[in-house]
């Protein structure tokens, strides 16, 4: 079984904002806590974004954290340009494994990126059968990743 919930927070403070939409998006699941989370931040919060990520973590107890930043955010009722804000899905699954990566040299050699990428997959136990990838699009050549 998968459970997840998705919440949100325009809080101007990065670690407040945090810690409301991951205390709503456990609630929205109905979980104590999650194994996985997605996290997406504005750059309003960029001084801050190790501060989102550790809240994030003892909010949620996840051992795995994958997100991005930009400058907006997109929820399930909103979209939040132009002013602070962070939204978080959490997941919770007994069928799912999750391994995380960072790639750096996007900017300078998307074909050399998309090598490393090769790299880090062929040395998990299993291929995976989803990859979220979260390019910066100014940068990022996908023909050539």
């Amino acid at each position: 079984m998968i459970r997840s919930g998705t919440a949100y927070s325009t809080h101007h403070a990065a670690e407040k904002a945090a810690e409301i939409a991951c205390r709503r998006a456990l609630d929205h699941a109905g979980l104590g806590r999650s194994s996985v989370v997605l996290v997406f931040a504005t750059v309003d919060h960029a001084q801050k974004y190790p501060h989102v990520l550790k809240k994030v973590k003892q909010m949620t107890g996840a051992r795995c954290v994958i997100g991005a930043s930009a400058y907006g955010v997109l929820t399930e009722s909103s979209e939040i340009e132009r002013r602070p804000g962070i939204s978080v899905m959490v997941l919770e699954s007994d069928q799912l494994d999750w391994n995380t990566f960072l790639v750096s040299d996007l900017q300078e050699s998307s074909f050399q990126a998309g090598r490393n990428v090769a790299k880090a997959i062929r040395g998990q136990d299993s291929l995976p059968r989803l990859m979220l990838t979260f390019p910066d699009t100014f940068s990022f050549q996908s023909a050539s990743f």
